[in-house]
C-alpha cells in the first residue's frame, strides 16, 4: 500500500471521528434543554392565577332624576340608613301637578259629554233645534236664490236715490271752490258731500251683498243647514253610535294623557330602591338638575364583594365559580380576607392599555369593618 492511500484512510478516519463528536455534542444539549424546560413548563401550568381589583358593596345604584327641575326637598345626607320605598329628594312639582289636573280634566269634559250625548232632550230643547233649522234653512234658500223682484226694485231704487244726491251735492261743492278753497271744510256743502257720499256706500254695499252672492256666502249657509239639521235629528233621535264611539275614544285618550301626566311626575322624586346607606349625594335644595344626572348614590354595605380589573384571558380559562381565593388588601400590611368566585364575566372589556380583560366577582366570606369601598386588593386564586 502506498503512502498516497494511507494518507487517504487516515483523513477518512478522521472525518468520522469528528462526526460523530458533533453529534454526541447536539444529543446532550438537548437533553439539557428538556431537562431545563420541562420544570419551568410544569411550573406555569401548576401556578396560581392572580389579578388585581377593588372591593365594591354587595349592591349600589347611581339614583337620577328623570326630568329637569328645581330640587324642592333634600331629605337624606351622606351615611344616612335608609329604608326601600323611602323618599330621598323631591324636585318642586308645581308644573307637572298642573299637567296632571289638566289630563284629569280633560276626562272629566269628555265624561260629562258623553253622558249629555246619552241623555234625552226634553221638549224645549227640540223645539229650539226646529228653529234654528227652519231659519238655517230660510237663509240657505235666500243666498241660494236671490233677493225677489220687489227686494230687487226697493234695493235699485235706494241705490239711485243715493247715487243722485251724491251728484247734487258733487256739483254744490264744486260752485264754492271745491277742494281748492281754503275755506271749504267750513263751508256746508263739505258736510252735505261727506253725507251724501256715506249714504251712496250703504246702499251700494246693500245691493252688493243681497245680489250678487258669492261662494263662500253659499257654502257658509250650506254648512250651517247641514249643522243645524244634525242638530236637530240628535236631539229627536238621540246621539248616533258613530258619535258616541268618538266622545268614548275622547275618554280613553285623555286617560292614557293623565297616565302619562302621573308617570313624568313620578319621576320627579327619588325613592330608595333597597335597604341601604346613602354614600353621596350631589345636589342641594334650590338648585337646578337635570334629567339623568347622578343625584345621589345608595349602597348596601351589609356584605362586600371584590371585581377584578385585569384579569386576561389565560387567567379567565382557568377560574371557575365557586373556587377559593385570597384577597389582600392593600392598604393594610398584613390584611388577607378569602372568599369564592361568584361570577365570571362572559364578554371582556377593552382597558386602556389596549388589552384585554375579564371582570371576576368574587363574593367575601367575612365583612371587615376597616375595608372601604373602591380599596384597591391583590387576589389569588386557589388551586382545586
Amino acid at each position: 500500500m502506498t503512502r498516497q492511500n494511507w494518507f487517504i484512510i487516515g483523513a477518512v478516519f478522521i472525518f468520522l471521528m469528528l462526526a460523530l463528536w458533533i453529534v454526541g455534542t447536539v444529543r446532550a444539549g438537548s437533553n439539557t434543554a428538556r431537562a431545563v424546560t420541562t420544570p419551568i413548563a410544569t411550573a406555569l401550568t401548576e401556578a396560581n392565577v392572580t389579578a388585581k381589583g377593588s372591593i365594591v358593596p354587595l349592591r349600589y345604584a347611581r339614583l337620577s332624576f328623570g326630568v329637569n327641575g328645581t330640587v324642592a326637598q333634600l331629605l337624606v345626607k351622606e351615611g344616612d340608613k335608609v329604608k326601600a320605598g323611602d323618599v330621598l329628594a323631591q324636585l318642586d312639582p308645581a308644573d307637572l301637578k298642573l299637567q296632571a289636573q289638566n289630563a284629569q280634566d280633560a276626562i272629566d269634559i269628555a265624561t260629562a259629554t258623553l253622558a249629555q250625548a246619552k241623555t234625552p232632550a226634553t221638549p224645549d230643547e227640540v223645539s229650539v233645534a226646529e228653529a234654528n233649522y227652519r231659519a238655517a234653512q230660510a237663509n240657505y234658500d235666500r243666498v241660494k236664490n236671490g233677493v225677489t223682484s220687489s227686494e230687487l226694485t226697493i234695493l235699485q231704487s235706494t241705490l239711485s236715490k243715493a247715487e243722485a244726491a251724491l251728484q247734487l251735492a258733487q256739483a254744490a261743492y264744486d260752485r264754492v271752490g271745491g277742494s281748492s278753497n281754503p275755506m271749504i271744510a267750513m263751508l256746508p256743502q263739505s258736510l252735505a258731500l261727506q253725507q251724501a257720499t256715506s249714504d251712496y256706500q250703504i246702499a251700494k254695499a246693500n245691493f252688493d251683498i243681497k245680489v250678487k252672492t258669492d261662494a263662500p256666502t253659499l257654502a257658509s249657509a250650506e254648512a250651517a243647514l247641514i249643522s243645524s239639521r244634525v242638530a236637530l235629528d240628535t236631539k229627536k233621535n238621540g246621539a248616533r253610535a258613530t258619535d258616541l264611539a268618538v266622545l268614548d275614544a275622547r275618554i280613553k285618550q285623555a286617560r292614557t294623557v293623565l297616565a302619562q301626566a302621573q308617570a313624568t311626575l313620578a319621576k320627579a322624586t327619588l325613592v330608595a330602591p333597597f335597604d341601604g346607606t346613602v354614600t353621596s349625594v350631589s345636589l342641594r335644595p334650590g338648585e337646578t338638575i337635570n334629567a339623568g344626572a347622578v343625584a345621589l348614590t345608595i349602597a348596601d354595605l351589609s356584605q362586600w364583594r371584590v371585581e377584578t380589573s385585569d384579569m386576561d384571558e389565560w387567567g379567565a380559562a382557568r377560574v371557575r365559580v365557586g373556587q377559593s381565593v385570597k384577597v389582600s388588601v392593600n392598604a393594610f400590611a398584613s390584611k388577607v380576607l378569602t372568599g369564592k368566585v361568584t361570577n365570571i364575566a362572559s364578554q371582556s372589556v377593552t382597558l386602556s392599555t389596549g388589552d384585554i380583560s375579564y371582570v371576576v366577582t368574587i363574593a367575601l366570606d367575612q365583612v371587615d369593618p376597616d375595608v372601604r369601598w373602591g380599596m384597591t386588593v391583590k387576589v389569588e386564586f386557589q388551586k382545586q
